[in-house]
């Protein structure tokens, strides 16, 4: 059984804090979620999906989910100058 763990993000209009499972192994998140942890818009995050920035997965058709270790990477290689 995973315990719950609060985990603060910047206030986006819900006035909810998220609610992640706190393992390891849970490191995809939504697309709620990852705007939480990174500072971009809706459109900026649709933007850099559709350019291949940042790595998603789609579950049908209108569900995306993020892998954030690959998410964190892809921003990271794309800030030092390489392709995303």
């Amino acid at each position: 059984m995973n315990a719950l763990l609060n985990v603060k993000t910047p206030d986006v209009g819900t006035g909810e804090q998220s609610k992640l499972p706190a393992t390891d192994q849970t490191e995809f998140v939504t697309a709620n979620d990852l705007i939480r942890f990174v500072p971009m818009g809706r459109g900026a995050l649709r933007a850099r999906m559709k350019d291949g920035t940042i790595p998603f997965i789609r579950l049908g058709e209108r569900k995306y989910h993020f892998h954030l270790p690959s998410v964190r990477e892809s921003l990271i290689r794309r800030q030092q100058g390489g392709a995303a």
